[in-house]
Parts: structure tokens; C-alpha cells; sequence
């Protein structure tokens, strides 16, 4: 049986790595096994709903951490991985509450995940997790062994 991946990203940070790695696992593991939060709510849901569930249904959530990904602000210059409100920040700990598997995926040119003591209190656990790469200039090797870790393990 296919995994259910969800996948979590921050549109100004890894929106286009995401859509990439979206494309490439509904390919290569079904189209119905990977959820987005672009392709995967209709018109008429009820998106923090939507993607609560999802999170819940899913067997694997991959959390896309980009160069950006720990800095990103909002319009005012907030911290948005410190906002309550954040959806990252909210799949991401509905995700660790309910001991569901996060694959931390570093992207382009991160070698290593932020320290603990930079992450809100919610979202420590996430540096305990086994990270993985795609880099840029390995991205179908790097893709490759993903989806061999995802249909087999999960």
C-alpha cells in the first residue's frame, strides 16, 4: 500500500521545490498518495479543517526547510514560525503531538537543521528527526532514494 505523504513548505521560502517534489511523487507513488495544500483543498472547504485532517490521515509528513525557512517574516517583520497562527508551524506541531513521522527535508543549499534553541517550543522535537537533502544538483538521486525510503517505510 502507498504511504499518504503530506507535504508541509513555506511558499516564499521552497513553494517551487514543493510543486517539483509534489509533481514527482503523485508519479511515482499515485496520485491520491500525496497531499498539498495547493492541489489538495477545493472551493467550499474548510482549509484549517482541511489540513488538520490531512495531517491526520497521513502516514509521513515531510517538513521542506529551504535557506529561508527558519527566518521567514510576515508583513511586519514577525517571525512567522512564532506566530500561533502560522500554518507551518501548526502542521508541523499537530504532526509531532500525534507522533506521526516528519522527514525534515533541507533543500538547495541547507546543510543542517536549526538548533533546537532557534525553533519555538513546539517545534524542538523536530531537530530529533533524521533530516534529509535534495540537493539541487542531486535532486533525482536525492528523489530517488526518498521515494524508495517512502513506499518501503511507510
Amino acid at each position: 500500500m502507498a504511504p499518504l505523504v503530506f507535504i508541509s513548505y513555506r511558499r516564499n521560502d521552497s513553494q517551487q521545490a514543493a510543486l517539483g517534489l509534489y509533481s514527482q511523487l503523485r508519479a511515482r507513488i499515485g496520485p491520491g498518495s500525496v497531499f498539498m495544500n495547493r492541489s489538495g483543498i477545493s472551493a467550499g472547504d474548510i482549509w484549517p479543517e482541511r489540513l488538520r485532517e490531512s495531517v491526520a490521515r497521513s502516514s509521513v509528513v515531510l517538513a521542506l526547510l529551504g535557506p529561508g525557512w527558519l527566518g521567514s517574516a510576515d508583513e511586519y517583520g514577525r517571525r512567522r514560525l512564532d506566530l500561533p497562527d502560522d500554518w507551518v508551524r501548526n502542521e508541523l506541531s499537530t504532526a509531532i503531538d500525534s507522533g506521526k513521522p516528519v522527514i525534515p527535508v533541507m533543500l538547495g543549499s541547507l546543510t543542517s537543521m536549526p538548533p533546537a534553541p532557534a525553533l519555538p517550543e513546539a517545534l524542538r522535537p523536530l531537530v530529533s528527526h533524521q533530516a534529509w537533502s535534495l540537493r539541487d544538483d542531486r535532486w533525482d538521486s536525492d528523489l530517488n532514494d526518498l521515494v524508495r525510503l517512502l513506499v518501503e517505510k511507510y
